[in-house]
């Protein structure tokens, strides 16, 4: 509805209300020939009320219409010679904005005002510049510890992707900054299949086999353990030949490029780069994997 009336995305949610809205009075229900707001509530669609989305419909006045009684004239005349007296100037004293300042109260709703950048130029022209470099510097740092590409001249006929930096603030339960986050992500739109990528399909644990795990341990009395890895992505082993640009801000102008050997955030292959690192991670501590669940490892003791 929103392209049909090139209507811009802020009203995303009243253009659901309204969709919900006609399929409840005008949709069948599937089990009777009745909409779904008869069988909810034994009244019948009022279908005369629709009308075109984003159809502004005009509303007469009907209050003021209306004759006014006596008594509503004898109040209006009242009102008209009560205005016809002198307005007294007020004294209120004028103070000086500047040499206002902001409650103690009101420091942790000031603090939470603090966006993060959305572009490196907007990063570097900050107030919090310094800030957002160190910690640029500690994602590549991290980057190139981990092997993460390689710097070569770019091969005739091929193409490298893009990335960007998505910055983030962390904060405490006080709403106090805790830490300045910046993450080199890979825009994966530009990405080709057949070229950059081919497969992309990664297992999720399915909700049976949780439930399950969550009923033994309950039933036999045990503990459960629950860890997380950190910035997983990056573990994942490219298969394909990838060719990245430079990220912002760390370009040493040779005029090289990034061939990739481990995977990013925004990769399309990432996240089965990372199964299946994981999955051979597994399998050598000689676990066996689930025929039911993909992502379900045990073994037998």
């Amino acid at each position: 509805m929103l392209l049909a009336k090139d209507l811009p995305k802020s009203l995303w949610a009243e253009a659901v209300n309204t969709a919900v809205y006609v399929l409840n009075r005008s949709g069948p229900s599937g089990t009777e020939e009745k909409t779904p707001y008869e069988l909810f509530t034994g009244r019948s669609a009022h279908i005369e009320k629709f009308h075109i989305f984003d159809e502004i419909e005009e509303q007469s006045d009907t209050l003021h219409d209306k004759p006014l009684p006596d008594s509503s004239k004898e109040i209006e005349a009242e009102s008209a010679g009560a205005s016809a007296k002198p307005v007294e100037s007020s004294t209120r004293e004028l103070r000086d904005r500047s040499t206002l300042k902001l409650p103690v109260r009101y420091a942790e709703v000031n603090l939470l005002e603090v966006d993060a950048p959305r572009s490196y130029n907007e990063a570097i022209q900050s107030a919090e510049k310094a800030h957002w470099q160190e910690a640029m510097q500690e994602e590549m740092t991290s980057l190139k510890k981990n092997l993460t590409w390689i710097l070569v001249k770019l091969p005739a006929g091929r193409k490298p992707i893009t990335n960007r930096w998505v910055y983030r603030i962390k904060r405490k339960t006080d709403g106090e900054i805790s830490r300045y986050k910046a993450r080199l992500v890979v825009r994966g739109f530009s990405q080709r299949e057949g070229l950059d990528y081919n497969e992309t399909f990664s297992p999720v644990g399915r909700f049976d086999t949780i439930r399950l795990v969550l009923s033994i341990a309950a039933n036999e009395h045990l503990e459960l353990a629950q860890f997380d890895v950190k910035t997983a992505f990056l573990n994942g082993v490219i298969e394909e030949e990838i060719y990245m640009m430079p990220p912002e801000g760390f370009d040493d102008n040779s005029g090289r490029v990034c061939k990739l050997q481990k995977s990013l955030y925004g990769l399309k292959q990432s996240p089965r780069c990372w199964n299946l690192r994981f999955k051979q991670v597994l399998l050598d501590f000689k676990l066996n994997e689930s025929t039911a669940d993909p992502c379900l490892f045990y073994r037998n003791t």
